[in-house]
């Protein structure tokens, strides 16, 4: 069976296609490091985007972006969990109950990733 194929049937939430602007600062110890990117994907777990830096699995970032249906920006703490090249995995930490709604709303309003 294709590795693909496998990875996607473990998912516990769909991806959804997602470009918007995104604005990464590192959080923890040391000088805070900001970084522009671009979304690819999101699900309600997390999002997908291209940044180019050189920050490492397990950084823990506050991640910065305007969601289809949202008025304004929302910021959310987030893990990064992956990283090939300048394509970067992040999984949601600690959401309040208002950013999961303006994320599961955001979801609905996407396109399902293929």
């Amino acid at each position: 069976m294709n590795s693909d194929v496998e990875r996607s049937n473990t998912r516990l939430y769909h991806r959804y296609q997602l470009a918007t602007p995104v604005i990464l600062t590192t959080l923890g110890p040391g000088q805070p490091e900001i970084v522009l990117g671009r979304t690819l994907e999101m699900s309600e777990a997390g999002v997908g985007g291209l940044f180019t830096s050189g920050l490492v699995e397990g950084t823990i970032v506050r991640l910065e972006l305007t969601l289809p249906l949202a008025s304004q920006p929302i910021s959310i703490e987030a893990i990064l969990r992956n990283r090939t090249g300048y394509r970067y995995g992040f999984e949601f930490a600690a959401l309040s109950v208002e950013h999961r709604e303006t994320v599961k709303k955001a979801c609905r309003s996407l396109s399902v990733c293929e």
